[in-house]
C-alpha cells in the first residue's frame, strides 16, 4: 500500500531516494522565496492602487485622530 501525498514536502520525501538533501534543501527555499516574492509584487501593486486612488488618501495625521 503506497503513502498518499497530500503536499508538496510529502512529494519530495517520496522523490528522496532520487534527491540529494541538498536539492531537497534548494527546492524548499524556493518555494519560500517564490511565496516572498508573490506577496512584495502584491502589495506593491496594491499601494499603487491606493495611490492612484485619491478617495483613499488620508490628508493629514490630525484628519485621522480627530476623526
Amino acid at each position: 500500500m503506497s503513502q498518499e501525498v497530500n503536499c508538496y514536502f510529502d512529494y519530495l520525501v517520496s522523490e528522496a531516494k532520487e534527491l540529494t538533501e541538498d536539492q531537497i534543501s534548494m527546492l524548499i527555499w524556493e518555494t519560500i522565496i517564490e511565496t516572498s516574492d508573490t506577496t512584495l509584487v502584491t502589495t506593491e501593486w496594491a499601494m499603487y492602487e491606493l495611490a492612484k486612488d485619491k478617495t483613499r488618501q488620508v490628508v493629514g495625521c490630525f484628519s485621522c485622530v480627530s476623526g
